[in-house]
């Protein structure tokens, strides 16, 4: 599909159960203007891109290229960063990894938003709260999160919070529990509900 002149939405994780799902909300409101990243390995991820309307899909690696080279012109009219990619093993044992991919990378998306005037919306994690006995209020700053991917969707938290210069409007959101469509490609990382459907 073509770029038309209206402001553009990227979808990082649009491919994913959540980032499919608000690019189907985008379509539903007359929005097609979009440009999904994400990873595809062999989970059958792809079939949620099936229906949806974009104009343009990247690979996280190549979209994060682009944009250090600043040479495409697809982000030149960006309205807002959606940023629902991540490593969402809570099992994950490679630190490094969950790191890279839920702080460093985040940080990466955050300041070119920063830099180019574009609105960010990123998912955070209830999993930053860790067993809840320091509440569950944002401005805590000594949260005790219980693993190493809650530690690293905190350190990203933690880092926006601490950051002098940031977009025109941003927001952290904090996923509990979700459950819905296109969330079959998770494994033993999809919701308790999914388990239960026949």
């Amino acid at each position: 599909m073509r770029a038309d002149n209206s402001r553009a939405y990227i979808v990082i994780g649009g491919a994913g159960f959540i980032g499919s799902n608000i690019v189907r909300a985008l379509n539903e409101k007359g929005l097609n203007n979009i440009i999904i990243v994400d990873y595809l390995t062999d989970n059958g991820k792809w079939r949620n891109l099936v229906g949806l309307r974009f104009i343009s899909y990247y690979d996280r690696n190549d979209f994060l290229y682009e944009l250090k080279n600043e040479s495409n012109t697809l982000f030149d009219k960006v309205d807002a960063i959606i940023h629902m990619g991540a490593c969402t093993k809570t099992t994950e044992n490679d630190e490094n990894y969950l790191i890279y991919n839920n702080a460093i990378y985040s940080k990466l998306l955050f300041d070119y938003a920063t830099n180019h005037n574009i609105r960010f919306i990123y998912a955070s994690s209830a999993a930053t709260y860790g067993d809840g006995s320091k509440g569950y209020n944002d401005s805590e700053t000594n949260l005790t999160p219980l693993n190493c991917y809650g530690y690293s969707k905190y350190l990203f938290d933690q880092w926006v919070l601490g950051s002098v210069k940031k977009p025109p409007q941003w927001v952290g959101l904090k996923f509990f529990n979700v459950f819905g469509p296109n969330e079959y490609h998770k494994g033993q990382m999809a919701s308790v509900v999914y388990g239960l459907l026949p």
